[in-house]
């Protein structure tokens, strides 16, 4: 599966693509892309976590992505709330959240 990793890609994506906040911990930056697949893309700061916890986001964040068929970039932006919200949070509450993403893109 394609990423996003140069900052150019990031850069248009934040200037030409649509922005939503998901939740209070979540947002996203969405736009058609002429690849015809899906990309994505990480935004996870230090602020979040140690290398495990955002590891793990990461982790399950492609596992939601992988069964996904829509010809987007997306990155996903996880905002800071401390280190130890993220390191608390669930599987169950992840996978929720990202299931409103692509629900709520799918209806755009």
């Amino acid at each position: 599966m394609p990423s996003l990793k140069l900052q150019t890609e990031f850069q248009s994506l934040k200037e030409q693509g649509q922005f939503s906040h998901v939740n209070h911990w979540l947002a996203i930056s969405y736009k058609k892309n002429t690849e015809g697949t899906l990309r994505w893309g990480w935004t996870i700061s230090k602020k979040i976590g140690n290398a495990v916890v955002r590891n793990r986001l990461r982790r399950w964040g492609k596992e939601m992505v992988r069964g996904q068929n829509h010809e987007l970039d997306i990155n996903f932006i996880f905002k800071a709330k401390g280190k130890e919200f993220y390191k608390s949070l669930s599987h169950e509450d992840f996978n929720k959240a990202f299931s409103k993403v692509f629900s709520k893109i799918t209806k755009e």
